[in-house]
């Protein structure tokens, strides 16, 4: 009699069980199709995977950025990344397996692995431009960061996204700023160049689940200040380990801020306004 209840809960999993399989082969085959050289970057959890082509001056210019960024977070914030994290340099395998080349972004990051599509359109004009890569790096860096303390969730399951790449935009160019590569008045002009003004943006509260975009970063880097200004950048990483250890990120936005995220958007939004042109 029990047969036939087992194969009705066989057939009812077999269908994700599939799918598992299927990632985990789909994860296997990239990997061994990424054919790159490795490069220690000694004193630090970094591991260089350069694909042929790359060139060396673009390899420098990730490992420079690299440490400035680990010696940002470990000085600022008491924290770095310990985990072994894979740097791969992309020339002829896409950042996300099996997309085209020039259809990913220029770089990604998950807990253990940062990648950067040195053949997307827009690394070329990054690369010649040594504050905007560096801040790039530091970016995809603080993302290893969130995900390594447990508040990186995958995309489909954001409820903070604006924090989470708002966060990371923050520290990218704070890292860039503490190098001594670009001052407060440049990346205040940067942010206004990428369009956190734009009264088409939406409010803060729109971009809980997803954000994009150059103009919706700055916003979200832009309401993280006020954060840091509130509360110290200690807070960034009192958040991200709270919500890691199971912690309901609006629980957690109190515990680390000193306020309700619904009053955080009030006031944010009358500041927006205020800051109009």
């Amino acid at each position: 009699m029990s047969t036939p209840r087992f194969s009705a809960a066989y057939r009812s999993a077999r269908g994700p069980l599939l799918v598992g399989l299927l990632a985990v082969v789909a994860w296997l085959l990239y990997n061994l199709t990424f054919p790159a050289y490795a490069r220690p970057i000694p004193g630090t959890p970094y591991v260089l995977r350069v694909q042929p082509g790359v060139p060396e001056a673009d390899v420098a210019q990730v490992t420079a950025s690299l440490r400035r960024a680990d010696r940002h977070l470990t000085e600022h914030f008491g924290r770095t990344t310990t985990r072994r994290v894979n740097v791969q340099l992309s020339r002829f395998s896409p950042c996300i397996p099996f997309f085209p080349l020039r259809s990913t972004s220029t770089a990604i990051a998950a807990p253990n692995r940062i990648c950067v599509n040195t053949r997307y359109n827009g690394w070329p004009t990054t690369r010649l431009n040594r504050p905007l890569a560096a801040s790039l790096i530091a970016h995809e860096h603080f993302h290893t960061l969130q995900g390594q303390l447990g508040c990186l969730p995958k995309p489909v399951a954001r409820e903070y996204a604006w924090w989470v790449e708002g966060s990371a935009t923050y520290v990218g160019w704070r890292s860039v700023m503490h190098a001594g590569l670009t001052t407060l008045p440049e990346v205040n002009a940067r942010m206004r160049e990428w369009g956190e003004l734009d009264p088409s943006l939406g409010s803060l509260q729109t971009y809980e689940t997803a954000i994009r975009g150059d103009a919706a970063y700055a916003l979200g880097a832009r309401a993280v200040e006020r954060l840091v200004d509130r509360a110290g950048a200690g807070s960034l990483v009192t958040f991200c380990e709270a919500v890691g250890n199971g912690t309901p990120w609006r629980t957690a936005f109190v515990e680390a801020f000193g306020l309700q995220v619904q009053a955080f958007y009030a006031d944010f939004e009358r500041e927006r306004r205020r800051r109009a042109p």
